[in-house]
């Protein structure tokens, strides 16, 4: 019982080194740096074409936040095509860690 305990808290401190890390690149990096590499990772991967035209926001609280402006996606075949002026994406952290 106690391997588990010690396993435990090695794995919770590296989560936690985890999460101070990226937040630390996250204060230091310009938010609007990360969307070039954003398009870059997303047109590799899918094959398919995203472009961001405006500023990317990132807010780091309780609920972290990303919010994209101006942008625009669209499919290699030309079949299906997505514009918004604003998109975002919050996560809330305190009910992920309730216990259900």
């Amino acid at each position: 019982m106690r391997w588990f305990k010690y396993i435990f808290i090695g794995l919770t401190s590296l989560v936690i080194a985890a999460v101070a890390m990226l937040l630390t690149l996250v204060l230091l990096l310009d938010p609007n740096h990360l969307s070039a590499g954003l398009v870059h990772i997303v047109n590799r991967t899918t094959d398919n074409q995203l472009e961001i035209s405006g500023p990317l926001g990132v807010d780091l609280s309780l609920s972290p936040s990303v919010k994209v402006f101006g942008i625009h996606f669209k499919d290699a075949t030309d079949d299906f095509e997505l514009s918004a002026a604003e998109l975002s994406l919050q996560i809330d952290l305190l009910s992920l860690l309730k216990k259900s």
